[in-house]
């Protein structure tokens, strides 16, 4: 039987303890976690009906209290940490770093060999931290997502630009939405890069990305591998995270299931099969896709509610 390798990294807290700050009030890049995960007794300094305490896991600058919490009983708030740790790490590492809009970590490398005279071209992935998933532990999930290009001039130099077509911008090392980025930092637009959508290559003169349709595996693999051998198995990675030993997580053998052939196959009226919806709509002879969702929302309903009495036990 084939192996079967996931993206995911099995880990587990450094130490049992860590000792971190915490204040009464939620603030930007504050996590927060039950008082009564930390004391007994609600303490007299916390103010009535509060039910949290807040950390930001940096050094404490005029903290109410400084104490240990137990990494293995307290998950949600691990998380959080382990987040803040991967973030911190690898902006002393990429090029660019950020959190993404569900708080997963975008980390960017510049890859010179790919560069052009009008853009520099990176390496892009996302690292996700989760509990419990595939092992009893925490687990990293490292992603390969293609690369980005972006303009090596800055909205400085860019004259009569029609700023309501940007998008991303690459400010620092840190990738801001234009639209939503703080008016402090529109103050300097020679730090401002913008990251070429395929709405704004024509106007560069830059061709559209094309998508390579072919098996993605071995290059992704590649990609995720480097990551991980260069940055994630490291001493200093290590200094709050011991990974597994065995990397990236191999699943049983006997965890390990096949669908039919037939799995991916819908109806399309009652008796047309196709796999691609495109095709369906066509043997229907349909113009509308309104039309055939009448008939493919049946199939499925009928498909949610099979693969429903499916569990996997990873």
């Amino acid at each position: 039987m084939q192996t079967l390798q996931l993206n995911i990294i099995p880990f587990t807290s450094s130490v049992k303890e860590r000792e971190f700050s915490f204040y009464n009030k939620e603030g930007e890049g504050f996590y927060p976690i039950k008082w009564k995960s930390l004391f007994e007794i609600m303490p007299d300094w916390m103010e009535k009906n509060a039910q949290h305490l807040y950390s930001d896991f940096q050094t404490p600058n005029g903290a109410l209290v400084t104490t240990k919490v137990d990494l293995s009983k307290h998950v949600h708030f691990a998380q959080h940490y382990f987040r803040y740790f991967v973030l911190e790490y690898f902006k002393t590492k990429a090029d660019v770093v950020f959190p993404n809009f569900i708080n997963d970590i975008g980390v960017w490398f510049h890859d010179a060999t790919q560069d052009k005279e009008q853009y520099k071209v990176y390496k892009k992935f996302t690292i996700k931290v989760q509990h419990g998933r595939v092992s009893n532990g925490f687990e990293l999930v490292i992603s390969y997502d293609g690369t980005s290009k972006v303009l090596k001039t800055s909205l400085k130099d860019l004259v009569d630009f029609p700023l309501d077509k940007l998008n991303w911008i690459n400010c620092n090392g840190v990738l801001h939405r234009f639209e939503f980025m703080p008016p402090e930092y529109k103050q300097d637009m020679g730090k401002l890069f913008p990251v070429l959508s395929n709405k704004l290559k024509p106007l560069f003169g830059i061709p559209a990305d094309i998508p390579v349709f072919e098996n993605r595996y071995p290059k992704y693999f590649k990609h995720i591998k480097w990551l991980y051998d260069n940055y994630i198995k490291t001493p200093a990675f290590k200094a709050a995270t011991q990974i597994s030993v065995n990397g990236f997580h191999v699943v049983p053998e006997n965890k390990v299931f096949q669908t039919s052939n037939s799995s991916n196959h819908m109806q399309f009226g009652r008796s047309k099969i196709d796999v691609n919806p495109h095709f369906g709509m066509k043997m229907l002879g349909h113009r509308e896709v309104k039309t055939t969702q009448v008939y493919a929302k049946v199939i499925d309903v009928r498909k949610r509610e099979a693969a429903n009495t499916i569990v996997l036990d990873l």
